[in-house]
């Protein structure tokens, strides 16, 4: 018998030792003293019981996410069965912004959130984006029933949540992305990702914050950049990045963007 099969049995065996010895003492003394030997001795079976039985937690499985897609889902997959999907696999979204119909503004190309011509705009006049935690994937077509999934973001702040604290960032270890062929995580170091994908090059974003300016693949620019990082820019060194500050956000797809400038 190995020593995983063993190890069970010698737990099993201290809890019916730690039963056994408090029943025998309880015959000595009063009535009164047995009494409450009995509720401590009850209270010791329960507490015995639930340690042998007790599993560990399961973890969720990755989700691989890449330039042409997210776990089980692809660029182009029709918007409705996917969201479905993505709800079965992940649970009900804890953002979801419903279906959301762009405008044309004059002079400029493309679809407008609204009447300001630098806010979020992109190539779909329908967009809708569904968020868990850290992740949100975004849809987008001509309309809802020919809309597709087209696009991901995986970030420590809250961009589609209108109506989260300011201060509130979304719990970056949940659910649980990598980066399809090199495992790289929301949270890992610039160093890590560096690692994996040895071309990467930091940059400087909108208020000097921190990106990568070579990322992996484009992304989905949110008003500083497709991929981020912590930390502030070093404008002496625009291509460098402390070994130790985080990824922050990553993305791959297509999303509406802020205009600049």
């Amino acid at each position: 018998m190995d020593a995983g099969s063993a190890r069970p049995r010698r737990t099993m065996t201290a809890a019916l030792v730690a039963l056994v010895v408090p029943l025998t003492l309880a015959g000595c003394g009063n009535q009164d003293d047995a009494g409450e030997r009995d509720e401590r001795t009850a209270g010791s079976a329960a507490q015995a019981a639930t340690v042998v039985e007790t599993e560990p937690p399961t973890t969720a499985p990755r989700m691989a996410a890449s330039d042409d897609g997210l776990g089980e889902w692809d660029f182009g997959d029709p918007a409705g069965p996917a969201l479905e999907s993505m709800t079965g696999s992940l649970g009900k979204a804890d953002v979801d912004t419903g279906w959301e119909e762009f405008r044309r503004l004059d002079g400029h190309d493309g679809w407008y959130r609204d009447d300001d011509p630098l806010g979020d705009s992109w190539q779909h006049r329908y967009f809708r984006a569904a968020c868990w935690e850290s992740l949100c994937s975004i849809f987008g077509g001509g309309s809802p029933s020919d809309a597709a999934f087209v696009g991901w973001e995986v970030s420590a702040f809250q961009r589609w949540n209108e109506h989260a604290d300011a201060d509130a960032d979304a719990d970056p270890t949940a659910p649980r992305i990598a980066l399809a062929g090199s495992g790289v995580r929301l949270g890992d170091t610039w160093a890590d990702l560096r690692a994996a994908y040895p071309g990467a090059e930091a940059g400087g974003g909108e208020g000097a914050s921190l990106v990568v300016g070579t990322p992996p693949w484009p992304g989905i620019f949110d008003g500083a950049g497709a991929w981020r990082l912590s930390g502030t820019w070093d404008s002496e060194r625009p291509t460098w990045a402390p070994d130790d500050v985080v990824i922050t956000r990553m993305s791959g797809g297509v999303g509406p963007e802020p205009g600049c400038c």
